[in-house]
């Protein structure tokens, strides 16, 4: 398994082709918060990258890993959060509807800040932090954004649909309604 963790618009790199491939093809770079682990020491890996991004926010006065502007929800709401697959994937999402809405015609109105926002919160054991995903969160929850163009359209919504379902399931496990 491998998590890139820092998923964003200046780390993804797309070509008009490539030697003998048709079509345009992308490349993912920017491996240095990657992220390799084995599928057989998940748990004692988590672990050891938890004390490690501990010891690290002592050092460094900070736990984020990645764009703020592409992180999921989740990293923004809780910075000490270990990183999974599904963070990466929420990246790609925002990545692409960031692109979406500088790229293509849409319908309505769409506050860009939802992907800078940030607040800073007094946490008793780090002291002032900054938090964010607040808005992206509403975001997934009301506001259906109408692309003109149907394919990008269908694909967003989909791709929002999995990301929206994702976050009420997390939230049901917590408050024990499994």
């Amino acid at each position: 398994k491998v998590y890139h963790r820092d998923l964003s618009l200046g780390n993804i790199m797309m070509t008009e082709n490539q030697g003998d491939s048709e079509g345009p093809w992308g490349v993912l770079n920017d491996w240095d918060q990657a992220l390799w682990i084995d599928a057989e020491s998940t748990d004692r890996i988590v672990c050891i990258v938890s004390c490690f991004l501990i010891l690290t926010y002592a050092a460094n006065d900070t736990l984020a890993q990645g764009t703020w502007r592409y992180m999921s929800i989740f990293l923004l709401l809780n910075i000490a959060k270990p990183h999974d697959i599904f963070d990466d994937l929420e990246s790609l999402f925002w990545v692409l509807l960031y692109m979406a809405v500088h790229s293509f015609e849409y319908e309505q109105y769409f506050d860009m800040s939802i992907f800078d926002e940030t607040e800073t919160v007094l946490d008793p054991v780090r002291g002032k932090i900054s938090v964010g995903g607040y808005s992206k969160k509403a975001w997934l929850q009301w506001t259906p954004l109408v692309f003109h163009c149907k394919p990008l359209h269908t694909f967003l919504l989909s791709f929002r649909l999995f990301h929206f379902d994702r976050h009420a399931y997390v939230a049901r496990s917590r408050d024990g309604e499994e």
